[in-house]
């Protein structure tokens, strides 16, 4: 993962961390979900399964976060996702575990150790639009602070976007 990629999401995560926003008015406190679209500027991929695979095959090439995962696991397959990218450290790791996987799609639900919680379900899907490919995100599960946080603070969209950069980047 590169520098600048590492360094954006150490801030990402630590500008929900520490943001003083409160969470919107509207958030249920047992509930908290949200829903971005990315656009994908890829021109050598032929349908949305091959996207998804190639992303799902090199993962820490595309995500936005180091992991212990090169690739994506099959369902039930667990990944550690690095707060402090690169290091494995108590308190620095992020624990998801692959629920479900579809040939252009695949969801992980957080564990406990989990920054935003555990129980928080969100699911990756690489959809044909009219005019190429997009990343659709979803998330949604229990209300926590950071997870508030997280959405409330803008870091969520940004972090997917950057994920959305790096499809369109390195593919």
């Amino acid at each position: 993962m590169s520098v600048t990629r590492r360094v954006f999401s150490v801030l990402a995560l630590l500008a929900a961390l520490v943001s003083t926003t409160a969470a919107p008015a509207s958030a249920e406190p047992n509930d908290l979900s949200y829903h971005y679209r990315y656009d994908l500027f890829v021109e050598r991929v032929g349908s949305s399964e091959e996207l998804a695979a190639t992303v799902a095959n090199r993962l820490t090439v595309y995500f936005p976060f180091d992991s212990d995962c090169r690739y994506l696991p099959h369902v039930g397959g667990r990944c550690e996702l690095y707060s402090v990218p690169g290091l494995g450290l108590f308190g620095t790791t992020n624990p998801v575990l692959v629920v479900d996987r579809t040939p252009t799609s695949w969801t992980f639900r957080s564990l406990p150790g989990h920054v935003e919680g555990a129980g928080r379900y969100i699911t990756f899907t690489f959809v044909r639009a009219p005019y190429g490919y997009e990343l659709d995100v979803r998330a949604w599960g229990p209300w926590s602070l950071s997870a508030s946080l997280t959405v409330s603070s803008g870091a969520a969209r940004e972090v997917w976007q950057r994920f959305a950069d790096n499809v369109s980047m390195f593919l």
